[in-house]
């Protein structure tokens, strides 16, 4: 009898556990999807911040090109005078 009472609560503690791994699996499947989603959005921030600063370094270079061609219309329209 002994040995049967021990069979059964082993059975339940096995269910108890097998029960607590699925809940562990089905957890981290959840995260899972939630770390992919933040990789994504952080790889999608660091684009978009990449493309700023080379658009930030193209305006700079864009005025200073324009600043040139203001001084050298200026100076050409000095000479036309």
């Amino acid at each position: 009898m002994e040995l049967v009472k021990e069979l059964e609560q082993l059975k339940k503690k096995y269910n108890e556990v097998e029960k607590r791994r699925q809940e562990l699996a089905q957890n981290n499947k959840s995260l899972g999807g939630r770390v992919a989603h933040s990789k994504r959005y952080k790889q999608q921030r660091d684009e978009a911040r990449a493309l700023i600063e080379q658009q930030k370094q193209q305006i700079a270079t864009l005025v200073q090109e324009t600043q040139r061609l203001r001084e050298d219309n200026e100076r050409l329209a000095q000479k036309l005078k």
